[in-house]
């Protein structure tokens, strides 16, 4: 006689709980995955973000520097085309500005919308959990 015929109530009872540690199991297995993948997403941004905002402060300074010189070239030629040295010195800075603030708005815009395209969704949490609810519905059938 095997143990199964003596107690099948006992068998199905530990089938259970195997279930329910291996499903326990399972579960903490998923999340230490997204949270392995979330951590080295967020490290890599980190990282990207850092090189960026050096490149951007370098190109801050970059930029000044060459306004500045577009803003003498624009005083220098208003004047030339008969605009008084009073006026110029406020029309070349201004109209200039509103250049650079046109350019401005159009990179913020581009930036935003490229920022919706990426996704922060780990996938190879998503892709395992889609295997794991086709194995359970697999091994309910079988």
């Amino acid at each position: 006689m095997s143990t199964l015929d003596i107690h099948p109530e006992a068998s199905l009872l530990r089938i259970v709980k195997d279930l329910r540690d291996d499903a326990v199991t399972l579960f903490r297995q998923e999340a230490a995955l997204a949270k392995r993948e979330l951590a080295a997403r967020i490290s890599a941004l980190a990282k990207h973000f850092a090189w960026a905002a050096i490149g951007g402060l370098l190109g801050l300074y970059a930029v000044f520097f060459l306004l500045l010189g577009v803003n003498n070239l624009m005083q220098t030629g208003l004047q030339s085309a008969g605009i008084g040295a009073a006026v110029a010195s406020w029309l070349a800075p201004l109209l200039l500005g509103m250049v650079v603030a046109i350019g401005g708005l159009l990179t913020i815009l581009n930036g935003l919308r490229s920022m919706r395209k990426d996704v922060a969704v780990p996938s190879a949490t998503a892709d395992s959990l889609r295997e794991n609810r086709d194995w359970i519905k697999d091994k309910r059938k079988g």
